[in-house]
């Protein structure tokens, strides 16, 4: 069995470092092997969770899955929804799979994209491949906002005064004086 090193932070996912993770003495592990250890177990989940994606996107009724994985069924009905990230923003997904950017991220820019013409959605990914796995998901999120801001600034202006419109706070006073 391989050694736990920082080295291997650098691989993309795969059995073998699966095996490694599930392998390790967790008794005798130094700090260094135990950040390694997170790191490699979070690039796997990445992995894991594009090949759920691929699954999903391959999937005609999400009935049967979400009885299978004992989740409801609209959880995995967005999941479903949500797939479609692997061909709007191929190279993130790719990003996803290789374990560099988790699927929160990845879904982060989706929503931030889905209303943009598929030319100004590849301008976006074009932005953030480089720097996305690099930043937190709400750095990313922010990155995303301005790059769609630039890409369609009458789009961005409308749903922002639509948003600005829809805000409401509201107030029902139960009877013992408390707020609903």
């Amino acid at each position: 069995m391989k050694e736990l090193t920082r080295e291997l932070e650098n691989q993309e996912p795969s059995g073998d470092l699966f095996d490694v993770i599930m392998g390790v003495d967790w008794a005798r592990l130094d700090t260094d092997q135990l950040v390694t250890v997170s790191i490699l177990a979070r690039k796997l989940k990445s992995a894991c969770e594009w090949v759920e994606l691929a699954a999903l996107r391959r999937t005609e009724d999400p009935t049967e899955l979400a009885m299978a994985l004992t989740e409801p069924e609209q959880t995995v009905a967005r999941r479903k929804e949500a797939s479609v990230v692997l061909e709007t923003l191929p190279r993130l997904a790719e990003q996803l799979r290789r374990g560099e950017l988790d699927f929160r991220r990845l879904d982060a820019v989706r929503e931030r994209v889905q209303h943009l013409s598929p030319e100004m959605v590849a301008e976006v990914e074009d932005a953030l491949v480089g720097v996305a796995a690099g930043l937190n998901r709400t750095q990313l999120c922010r990155k995303t906002t301005a790059l769609v801001a630039h890409a369609n600034p009458d789009g961005y202006e409308t749903r922002c005064h639509k948003a600005t419109k829809d805000r409401r706070v509201e107030f029902s006073p139960l009877p013992d004086g408390m707020a609903n």
